[in-house]
């Protein structure tokens, strides 16, 4: 059923775009629209893996790890906005990515 819905996420994107951001057309449209793909992608790729892990610490009884993951993993950007109040989106979405990558490494680690 997840793949389905991505599938269908991924044909009607340009739609849903148009929808919620009308004035995003052309090459304007396409700009902003790769640029949400490379901020979402690794994110949506991070939070799999770590969920995936996170099942399987839970399946074994393991919950502390599997809590500790998810505190853990808001420390980037916990960080970045008090020492940098007015960073980026980019920067912001950068600590994101950074901080669902540490949640895998840390939760896969932990499920050894």
């Amino acid at each position: 059923m997840k793949k389905l819905s991505a599938i269908i996420l991924l044909a009607l994107t340009s739609t849903i775009t148009h929808v919620i951001a009308p004035g995003l057309t052309g090459t304007s449209g396409q700009d902003e629209l790769r640029s949400t793909y490379m901020l979402l992608m690794p994110t949506i790729a991070f939070s799999g893996a770590g969920a995936a892990a996170s099942a399987f610490l839970i399946s074994q009884g393991r919950l502390l790890p599997a809590g500790m993951a998810t505190a853990i993993s808001n420390i980037p950007t916990i960080l970045l906005l008090v020492l940098l109040p007015n960073a980026s989106v980019m920067a912001i979405a950068g600590s994101l990515v950074l901080a669902f990558a540490i949640q895998a490494v840390y939760q896969v680690l932990m499920a050894r």
